[in-house]
């Protein structure tokens, strides 16, 4: 329990990491939702200096398309800071001593020199470090990485043209892009989710999400051995564990608009020695 601007907060330690606020800190409470993904429990030991709150949760299990996935506890995930927005909500972002490490050239991928069109017309700047979907009902853009690593990181931001049109980044993608994992952003419909290659395939996690208007969206994605994690615009985390490691390809998917790709950043993670 915590007091921040006024308001005091419960963060709770058991899934699914929900959250209460109260003016006072003996009620009455009010539920305000999960502030971590669903997937992720024992949450909620923070680690506080009294200027910021850090903390790992753990992956829970949990059904997904694919079966049930291993039992309770580990994996740790994703190391996250717990912000609280203007509006009183509770969100969480990567930490971001971790994000700058990311995007330091060190193990970072060239996407312009692997990029190709595979439906669509795209202008690619490598200048000013944009990928462009010129046509008014969508394309795909294979990243046809030339390092057959399937641990990453990659990130974005991505506008949309009309509010209407949707994304889905496209991980541990064939290079038929025929499989892998959307991380799908659908603004019109406030929501964010990651699911199944195919368009009727079945959803990992999902999470509303009040996107902003006229403004590109940051995505973050962590792939990692049997883990996603995703952030979008440093308040939304979605979690799941999945199973197929065969592919390391990436893959953008715009569909119903134009869209451009802002600042695309792809950093390998380091592979254990055998």
């Amino acid at each position: 329990m915590f007091k921040n601007d006024g308001h005091w907060y419960l963060t709770c330690l058991d899934y699914p990491t929900w959250y209460y606020y109260a003016n006072e800190p003996h009620g009455p409470w009010k539920l305000g939702g999960y502030y971590h993904t669903s997937r992720l429990t024992a949450a909620s030991r923070w680690a506080d200096d009294g200027k910021r709150r850090l903390g790992w949760g753990f992956f829970t299990k949990h059904s997904t398309p694919e079966g049930t996935n291993r039992g309770y506890g580990g994996p740790l995930g994703v190391g996250r800071e717990m912000i609280v927005t203007a509006d009183g909500a509770i969100c969480v972002q990567p930490l971001p001593e971790l994000i700058a490490a990311l995007r330091e050239p060190n193990r970072n991928a060239d996407m312009f020199a692997c990029a190709k069109e595979l439906s669509g017309k795209w202008t690619l700047d490598a200048d000013r470090k944009e990928l462009q979907c010129t046509s008014d009902a969508g394309g795909v853009l294979l990243l046809d990485l030339p390092e057959e690593n399937p641990d990453y990181y990659f990130e974005a931001e991505i506008e949309l043209f009309p509010p209407e049109a949707t994304a889905a980044v496209v991980v541990r993608c064939s290079k038929e892009f025929d499989e892998g994992y959307r991380v799908a952003l659908k603004p019109a419909e406030k929501r964010s989710s990651v699911r199944q290659f195919a368009a009727n395939g079945g959803t990992f996690d999902e999470r509303e999400h009040a996107f902003a208007s006229g403004a590109p969206t940051l995505l973050q994605i962590f792939v990692c051995d049997g883990q996603i994690e995703a952030f979008v615009d440093g308040r939304v985390s979605l979690s799941s564990r999945v199973r197929n490691r065969t592919e390391h390809r990436v893959a953008i998917a715009i569909t119903g608009g134009r869209a451009t790709i802002h600042k695309p950043l792809l950093h390998y993670f380091q592979q254990a020695a055998d």
